[in-house]
C-alpha cells in the first residue's frame, strides 16, 4: 500500500513531470544521455520504459510533482532516479525527503541490499540531499562521466545501513 499522495507511476504523470523538471535536472538528463536537446516526451518515455518498481507523488492539487524508481544492475543492487517539478520541490521538500525513505525500505524489504545513484558533482544541493535527508554515503567521484566530461559522484546505501 502506498502512502498518502503517492500513486503508481504513470506515463501521463512522468510527462507532467518532464515538462516542469528542475533545470538542474534537465541539465543532468543532457549530461548523462545521449540528446544534444532537452526532450521532455522522450525522456519521460525512456524512463518509464525503465524496469524495476516506480511511483509518483501528487502535490495537494492532485498533480504529479515527482516520479521516481530503481531499476536492478546487478544482483541486489538498484540505482535509483527521481525527477521532479521546482515548484513540487520547493512546495513539498519534506515530503518528497519522506516519500523517497519509504521507498527506499520499501526496496530494501524486498531483498536489495545496495541503492545507489548518480548525480553531476556541480548539483550542490541535490548531493547534500543525498547525503543528509537520505543517509546516503558519497562513494567518490567519477571523472569525466558526463557527455562534456562533467564530473559525477555516486551516492549509495546498503540495507545493513538502515
Amino acid at each position: 500500500m502506498y502512502p498518502e499522495r503517492v500513486r503508481e507511476c504513470r506515463l501521463l504523470d512522468l510527462i507532467h513531470v518532464c515538462r516542469n523538471m528542475r533545470p538542474d535536472e534537465v541539465e543532468q538528463t543532457l549530461a548523462f544521455g545521449y540528446r544534444e536537446q532537452y526532450d521532455p516526451e522522450a525522456t519521460a518515455a525512456a524512463l518509464y520504459s525503465s524496469p524495476g518498481p516506480k511511483v509518483t507523488i501528487v502535490g495537494k492539487d492532485g498533480m504529479p510533482i515527482l516520479c521516481g524508481g530503481a531499476m536492478e544492475i546487478g544482483p541486489g543492487t538498484m540505482q535509483g532516479w527521481q525527477v521532479a517539478t521546482m515548484d513540487g520541490w520547493q512546495q513539498d521538500w519534506r515530503l518528497i525527503t519522506r516519500v523517497t525513505r519509504w521507498f527506499m525500505g520499501e526496496m530494501f524489504k524486498g531483498g536489495t541490499r545496495r541503492l545507489q545513484i548518480i548525480a553531476l558533482v556541480s548539483r550542490a544541493s541535490a548531493c547534500a540531499w543525498y547525503e543528509k535527508g537520505l543517509k546516503m554515503t558519497a562513494e567518490g567521484v567519477t571523472r569525466g562521466y558526463g557527455r562534456n566530461g562533467e564530473d559525477a559522484l555516486t551516492f549509495a546505501r546498503l540495507r545493513t545501513d538502515a
